[in-house]
């Protein structure tokens, strides 16, 4: 989950016609930064390849980029710009890849990209606890 709230993007609204019936997500995953950052930097040590890490850098109350658009932006200008940019850069190193270490086929017959693509996801939910109270972590 992205850190900035610029002023210029109006929160999402958790509820109301670009919703789910359960509503929309607002509150920043926790730690998902940190954790692609420190895969990508294992990655590197690991295998000497530095990987693609794509980053949305803004808040989930101003854009969630993996909603579609209408959830996401909200009908914002500026944070479509922003949902469009970052499946753009998805969707440019997902080329690299093909071009570089070629496609797959699946047994449905969709095409794919011959490469390990990673979603890192956090939690922002406060109903997660161990019995202490602490918060539950699991590595």
């Amino acid at each position: 989950g992205g850190y900035l709230k610029p002023d210029s993007i109006p929160d999402r609204q958790t509820t109301g016609p670009y919703c789910p019936s359960k509503g929309c997500k607002t509150l920043k995953d926790a730690n998902t930064l940190e954790i692609a950052r420190a895969i990508a930097d294992a990655i590197a040590r690991k295998f000497c390849k530095v990987p693609f890490l794509i980053i949305n850098h803004l808040h989930r109350s101003k854009l969630d980029a993996n909603r579609e658009i209408g959830e996401a932006a909200q009908s914002n200008p500026t944070a479509e710009k922003a949902w469009w940019d970052f499946h753009d850069f998805i969707s440019e190193a997902q080329g690299l890849v093909v071009r570089q270490f070629g496609a797959v086929s699946g047994e449905t017959g969709r095409e794919g990209a011959r490469g390990l693509f990673l979603d890192v996801h956090g939690y922002a939910g406060t109903d997660w606890v161990q019995g202490d109270g602490s918060p539950f972590v699991q590595w």
